[in-house]
């Protein structure tokens, strides 16, 4: 790769990667017959986007490698999934995150393209049969992650960047366009995972480390209002867990909140109690599941977390 115009092996972990057994002939031969070609473990390759309108819930999935986009109601009651939508996004998109106004719960969609910096901020057709775009834009490219969290009902958005550890935290503009910072920081480098939860009032995320099992919760806490607010960032649990958890899924029942584990090499599976005030995980049950699947998303009917489970090489789809 080219790192402020000088190539460098990959990293991953801050370990480099050994190509080819430590044959050198590969190296520096980017996009011939002679180069190495590498999927890394944590491109699922494709996003899923999950949102309720109407008291109805919404399923969006995207296949980068064809640019597809297929949009279905959900039905949970009796496992129906009528298709609404199929249309074509092209091949940009890396992140494809739900939101909602703060007027009327009014779903939309935010795509962002890591390469270019490009984002698109779309709402979402009141038939849920498709999408109106409000802004397209250049940001900083390279934001690895994006999370959707809530304050007073209001939208935000954290934007991290995991290869040097960038960190922000953004309010959605009141016309659903655009961003307001709120907060920058840099919390360190190589999280694969970030995962929101809430707890009445309380606002927190679970950070984890796929290569090294490093997990940590902190608390944000919006402080001041108007154009003098910001968020605090503040970790209040850190301790290593095991390494190689490929997805990590927040869900709730009966109020309280759960993490759900997933390894797609092996199918290990496993769910933890999250402890009040961010103090952590407890466990509650390990699961042998299939292996391979590359999706996992999380929505909620009434107070109980459910799972949509789908493997977009074949098709496979479970609902747990």
């Amino acid at each position: 790769v080219l790192r402020d115009g000088t190539k460098t092996r990959v990293r991953f972990d801050g370990a480099k990667i050994d190509t080819y057994l430590a044959n050198t002939d590969s190296w520096g031969t980017f996009d011939n017959d002679r180069s190495e070609k590498i999927r890394s473990a944590n491109c699922v390759g494709g996003q899923v986007a999950m949102w309720i309108h109407g008291g109805q819930h919404y399923m969006l999935r995207y296949n980068p490698g064809k640019g597809s986009v297929r949009i279905n109601q959900m039905h949970p009651e009796d496992g129906s999934n009528p298709r609404l939508l199929d249309t074509n996004w092209g091949y940009n998109w890396q992140n494809i995150v739900p939101f909602y106004s703060a007027a009327g719960n009014q779903p939309h969609l935010m795509l962002y393209d890591f390469g270019s910096g490009q984002v698109s901020f779309r709402r979402v057709h009141p038939d849920n049969a498709g999408t109106e775009e409000l802004l397209t834009a250049t940001i900083y490219k390279g934001w690895t992650h994006f999370t959707p969290v809530r304050f007073g009902g209001k939208p935000y958005m954290v934007a991290y960047d995991s290869r040097y550890g960038h960190f922000n935290v953004d309010r959605i503009r009141p016309t659903n366009d655009g961003f307001i910072s709120a907060r920058k920081t840099n919390i360190g480098t190589g999280y694969t995972h970030i995962i929101p939860y809430k707890e009445g009032r309380r606002r927190y995320l679970l950070l984890y480390k796929g290569g090294s099992g490093k997990m940590r919760i902190v608390k944000l806490t919006r402080e001041g209002s108007g154009a003098a607010e910001t968020v605090q960032v503040e970790t209040v649990w850190t301790d290593p867990r095991r390494k190689g958890w490929s997805h990590l899924a927040h869900l709730t029942r009966n109020g309280r909140n759960y993490l759900f584990g997933y390894d797609d090499k092996d199918g290990r599976a496993k769910i933890w109690q999250i402890r009040e005030r961010g103090g952590g995980l407890e466990g509650m049950a390990d699961l042998n599941w299939t292996a391979g699947f590359t999706a996992i998303t999380p929505y909620s009917v009434g107070d109980t977390g459910h799972l949509l489970v789908h493997d977009m090489t074949d098709g496979r789809t479970r609902k747990v």
